[in-house]
This record gives structure tokens, sequence and C-alpha cells, in this order.
């Protein structure tokens, strides 16, 4: 593991030249808020409605405000998106900005499209779905029929059924859910932490705004962006962020310390911690007992706990976290 611990604490506006907005989002937590506050109350006077929703483009769930010219057409022009300014975990991240040219962007695509040039040149051509899907079949084939079943494999974010058609039938065990790459992770500290009930998606995040150390391992905190102007608060009061994560992400060209961890070496880092916590006696074994499962993870001689010693019949295999959820 590195023990080198870089902080890159430059201007947002020398790092984001032309972005004003940007860098004020990211340095005050407040002025972007007013300032959209502002322009929904202009648009209410002018006779737009507001609506309170629920982005749904993660499984943050941050709050937004839809708002509405009544009486004309439904269009980019007379529907506008905002962050909730009352919500306490705001959030307008690309993909909320983009909502309303999902369904009537310019440059959306209408038919698929096949290279007909070299990879990197950017040429293409517009061929009918028959074509397509034809020709995805018949590479399938060729792949299995050198390669084998297990070969293949498929993954998705909303449509993980349909992209299941493609593998179960073929006989390979590779269908790869979203969530075991982005959320699934938090859901399952959630459990183990808060217990049932603050498990699953749409929750809402740790206390961000009133911590005063915060150690993210492994997370970029890029993708929810209402928990990101949550967990600004606490940085604006002079909470320190350390991440740690074999590459930089975005949050590290702030005020956040950097640890470039060696790749596959987080468990021993995180076994580390804990193992120090134990000795200096700074672990609160009374939380740990009362409110978590942790007391009942590892026997007095370290050796797991399995389903079996909780359930009659369990099996040695499996964890007790299994048997307990």
């Amino acid at each position: 593991m590195s023990d080198k611990i870089v902080n890159l604490s430059v201007s947002r506006r020398t790092l984001m030249k032309g972005g004003a907005l940007a860098a004020a989002a990211a340095a005050s937590p407040c002025l972007p808020n007013l300032a959209f506050a502002e322009q929904i109350k202009k648009l209410e006077q002018e006779g737009w409605t507001k609506r309170p929703v629920a982005c749904t483009m993660c499984g943050a769930f941050c709050g937004l405000i839809e708002m509405r010219k009544e009486g004309e057409p439904v269009s980019e022009k007379t529907v506008r998106i905002f962050p909730n300014p009352g919500h306490p975990q705001q959030g307008y991240c690309g993909r909320s900005a983009a909502t309303m040219w999902v369904w009537n962007h310019p440059l959306r695509l209408k038919k698929p499209l096949k290279r007909v040039g070299e990879k990197g040149e950017g040429k293409f051509k517009e061929i009918t779905w028959d074509e397509a899907l034809d020709g995805i079949a018949g590479q399938l084939k060729t792949i299995v029929e050198k390669y084998g079943e297990s070969s293949i494999a498929s993954t998705s974010h909303t449509f993980s059924g349909f992209s299941k058609w493609i593998t179960l039938p073929l006989g390979s065990p590779n269908s790869i859910g979203h969530a075991s790459s982005c959320n699934a992770g938090g859901i399952s500290g959630r459990q183990w932490v808060f217990g049932k009930g603050f498990d699953g998606a749409g929750k809402m995040e740790p206390d961000y705004a009133n911590l005063r150390y915060l150690l993210l391992i492994g997370r970029s905190m890029g993708a929810a962006m209402g928990a990101l102007h949550t967990l600004n608060v606490a940085r604006a009061n002079g909470a320190r962020v350390v991440s740690i994560d074999p590459r930089m992400p975005d949050i590290s060209y702030g005020d956040v310390d950097w640890v470039g961890i060696r790749p596959s070496t987080d468990a021993a880092f995180v076994m580390g911690l804990i193992n120090r916590m134990i000795q200096d006696g700074t672990a609160d074994f009374d939380f740990i007992q009362k409110h978590t499962n942790g007391a009942y993870l590892v026997r007095e001689n370290g050796h797991p706990l399995t389903q079996a010693d909780f359930v009659a019949g369990g099996d040695k295999t499996k964890g007790s976290v299994q048997s307990k959820y």
C-alpha cells in the first residue's frame, strides 16, 4: 500500500476556467441553491407550476423540482428541472440535468449504427433492427463455438431481466446485475450498520453534514450529487475527507486527501484499521454490541460464525450474516 498522501488544494476557478457556476457549487453548498430558489420563485410568479419529484436515474433518489409552463405543449422549452432547495438530499448531476433531452434530443440515436471504418475513425452507417440483431446473433454464435458458453456475459442497468435472455439460453452463468458494481455495496453497508429499514435504494445517506472526518474507500461521490451537496456542508465547516483509491477520483481534485492504495489491498487496509482501533482502545465496543451485528461475526477463538451456529441444520459454509437477514 502506498503511504503517500496527496492533497490538491487548487483553486476551482483555476481548475475549471469557464465553469464558474460549477466552481461555486463545489466550493459553497449554499450559493447555487439560493440561485435556483430565486429562479423557481420567478417562474412561479410567471405562472409555472412546481412539483417536487425524485430522480430515479440512480439509487440515490435525489430531490428535484419539476417546473411546467401550463397551457403550453410539453417540450424542452416548457418543462424545467431544478435541484430542490428544500430537500435534505438535493441533487443535480448530469443525468437529472439532461432529463428533458432523454426523449427529445436532436442528436439522439433513432436507428442502430454499424461501424464501417476502423475503430476510432467514427465512421458509422444506419442499419435496420433486423440487420443489427442478426449481426449480433451471428457474432455470439461464432464466439460460443470458439470459446464456449461461459465466454458470453451480459449486464444492464434498468433492463437486467432482458439481458438474461442472452446469457441464460446460451447456458452462460455470466449475467451481471448493475447493482453488484454500484449501489449493492452501499445497501449492504447500511444494512449491517443501521439495520433493516435503512438499507434499500433511495434511503438517506449517512449524516455527512455533521461529520468531522470521512474515509472514502473506493467510493466516488460524483454518482449521487445530493450526497455530495450534503458532504460539502461539512467540508465548508472544516471536515477532513480522505479518499482511498488506486485511481484519483474526481473528488480528490479539490480539498480532499488522496491515498493511492495498491489494487486488491483494500481488505488488508481495513483489517489493519480494525486491528489498530482494538489495540488503541478507540473502538466503541458498546455501540458495536448494541447496534450492529459485529459481535456475532466471529467466535471468541477468532473463527468465523456460520449459519449452523444460529439455525438448526444450518449450512456451515454460509456466513452468519446470511442467517440474520
